[in-house]
C-alpha cells in the first residue's frame, strides 16, 4: 500500500480543507488547455471520449476566466500566485496560462 497525498487526493483526507478555508471551486485556465491538447492528441480513443466530456463541462469557462482589462486575449490563473520576486493577483494575465489555453 503506497503512501497518499491529502492535498491531491480527497480520499486521503476526510476533511475538506478547500471549503473550511473559503476556497471556492474555480477553472485553470492552464487545465483547460492541457485537456483540450489531450483531447486532441486522443482523439477517436475511449480517453478522448471522457475529456470530451470534461471539457463540456467546463465549456464558456475558458472565456469567462479570460483575463479583461488587458488587450488582446488573455489568461491568467484563478487564484493568487507568487514568484520569488513579486505577487500577483488571480486573473492576472501570466505567459505561462495563456499559452497552453491559445
Amino acid at each position: 500500500m503506497g503512501s497518499r497525498n491529502i492535498h491531491t487526493d480527497p480520499e486521503a483526507n476526510p476533511i475538506n480543507v478547500r471549503r473550511n478555508l473559503g476556497i471556492k471551486k474555480g477553472h485553470n485556465p492552464k487545465a483547460m488547455g492541457l485537456f483540450l491538447e489531450a483531447y486532441g492528441t486522443c482523439k477517436g480513443t475511449e480517453l478522448a471520449t471522457i475529456l470530451r466530456n470534461v471539457i463540456i463541462s467546463s465549456i464558456g469557462a475558458g472565456n469567462e476566466n479570460q483575463s479583461k482589462g488587458y488587450s488582446g486575449n488573455s489568461w491568467g490563473y484563478n487564484f493568487p500566485w507568487a514568484t520569488t520576486a513579486k505577487t500577483f493577483a488571480a486573473g492576472v494575465p501570466t505567459v505561462v496560462a495563456t499559452a497552453f489555453v491559445v
